[in-house]
């Protein structure tokens, strides 16, 4: 899966473009929303269920407003969080970045790809 560039990257880039093709302020600002489209973000709440039999996203939980996904990995020096972080975004075929909850069972997580395709398979778990 190849990752997408950073936006803080994509940034330096229109910098960079900006002082040495010498764009206009008009070709700044379309360059800059173009950089704005292309990364999508998104934040998922997530409640963990760690030392399960297999990894897998269980359904949605209404009540809290989140998927619920299990975990092989105990929740043992971040190892829960990491498989959680790696498979999710073999799933959910995008970079998936905990922003909250470390060390809780309910989590954030920032999800950055295709919104639409993301939106989509999250939407087939919450059937």
């Amino acid at each position: 899966m190849a990752l997408e560039m950073p936006y803080a990257v994509k940034r330096h880039v229109m910098i960079f473009l900006i002082f040495t093709e010498g764009l206009n302020f008009i070709e700044i600002i379309a360059l800059q929303l173009k950089l704005e489209r292309s990364m999508k973000k998104l934040v998922l709440n997530l409640h963990i269920t760690p030392n399960s039999g297999k990894f897998e996203i269980s359904g949605f939980d209404e009540w809290r407003n989140a998927l619920k996904v299990r975990t092989r990995s105990k929740p043992i020096e971040g190892k829960a969080n990491t498989e959680l972080e790696r498979e999710l975004s073999r799933v959910l075929g995008a970079e998936v970045k905990i922003i909250s909850g470390g060390k809780s069972r309910d989590k954030k997580a920032l999800v950055i790809g295709n919104e639409s395709k993301v939106i989509e398979k999250i939407a087939s778990y919450k059937a």
